[in-house]
């Protein structure tokens, strides 16, 4: 598939609904699935692409993804934009529910010597 066309896709989606708000919201779930599958199995370009418009919605709607935060761990092969980017949404993504989580996991790379 073609990473660029996915994302005008999205985006077109996107705006056609925002008057919409259940439209919007079913395309804002729909969406999250390809997204994480483009953030992950991409280049290094691709993947900084997809998470800054994934950051974009994290922001816009961070209930919608506080479920997938594990998506946002960063990964050994992820390039060091990505792994800031992935960052900057797990602080958005934070609540109760995962917060222990989030917090275990970071204190992993705050040890991890790589």
């Amino acid at each position: 598939s073609n990473s660029a066309l996915v994302l005008a896709t999205i985006k077109v989606f996107l705006h056609l609904t925002i008057a919409i708000p259940d439209i919007h919201q079913q395309v804002l779930e729909r969406i999250r699935g390809p997204l994480f599958t483009m953030m992950h199995n991409k280049g290094p370009e691709i993947s900084y692409t997809v998470a800054s418009h994934l950051r974009l919605l994290v922001e816009r709607a961070p209930m919608l993804f506080s479920q997938d935060y594990k998506q946002f761990y960063c990964r050994y092969n992820d390039s060091l934009h990505v792994k800031k980017v992935k960052l900057g949404m797990l602080t958005s993504v934070a609540d109760e529910s995962n917060a222990y989580d989030i917090v275990n996991e970071l204190c992993e790379y705050a040890t991890d010597p790589s």
